[in-house]
């Protein structure tokens, strides 16, 4: 089963003034996050509202240590 990441993207305001905020909720599967993106597209007036869905990469260990000068 492929796990990917519903990334969900806020922006709020107008002209200079615009907030943005990133919700990421895990889903199980490309179909599942495709769905549920759908659900998060309606329109408002100052709001946009952005959606993708990402695969989740295993992060690998990082093998360099780090060194502290003294």
């Amino acid at each position: 089963m492929d796990a990917f990441v519903l990334v969900i993207l806020i922006t709020m305001g107008s002209g200079e003034d615009l907030k943005s905020f990133e919700i990421r909720m895990n889903k199980d599967s490309q179909s599942e996050c495709l769905k549920d993106a759908e659900t998060f597209q309606f329109p408002l007036p100052i709001i946009s509202i952005e959606t993708r869905c990402e695969p989740v990469v295993e992060n690998k260990p990082d093998t360099q240590g780090v060194g502290v000068l003294t």
